[in-house]
């Protein structure tokens, strides 16, 4: 089960129906989690080309993350890079993200979107109106932020040692 998924099984177990413009991409979970039936999903896939952050995906026992990847069911704290070994699998996975990332919609203007650095919500429609406690919430956090960031440093959550997000294969 991935975090996406509790939207969609939350609103089955209501006996509602999802309602929003783009297609949600978590999956109704309910019968695992009451019946015992094994998951529906087949992979989760983390981040794709065009980020701050490392593709990754993970499907079955592997886990490729930007060009290293683990056996997870094998070394579940990821600390033996088994890329080599395993070339036809890196493959396969790199080609399923870069199938997934030409899916993606455009994400649009991204000094918009990432301008204010900390959005009150993520999305131009849902910044529009927000309300005034978040606002006041958003800008305390906000002042006891850097303003300037040195060269190469960002405010968001950076690869890992040695893993560099726009020498990925397949990055644009």
């Amino acid at each position: 089960m991935f975090i996406a998924d509790f939207y969609s099984t939350f609103i089955k177990l209501a006996g509602a129906k999802a309602r929003q413009e783009t297609r949600v991409d978590g999956m109704d979970m309910s019968a695992m989690l009451f019946r015992g039936t094994p998951s529906p999903r087949k992979e989760i896939v983390f981040e794709v080309t065009g980020s701050v952050r490392v593709p990754t995906i993970r499907s079955g026992d592997w886990k490729l993350m930007g060009d290293m990847l683990f056996n997870i069911a094998k070394d579940p704290y990821e600390k033996k890079n088994v890329a080599m070994d395993n070339p036809s699998v890196v493959k396969r996975l790199a080609a399923r993200l870069a199938q997934v990332d030409s899916e993606r919609p455009p994400l649009g203007d991204k000094p918009l979107l990432m301008d204010p650095p900390l959005p009150y919500i993520y999305g131009i429609k849902e910044n529009a109106n927000p309300p005034k406690w978040l606002v006041e919430h958003v800008d305390a956090v906000r002042a006891g932020q850097p303003k300037k960031w040195a060269p190469g440093e960002t405010p968001w959550p950076q690869a890992p040692i040695g893993v560099n997000a726009n020498k990925q294969p397949g990055s644009k």
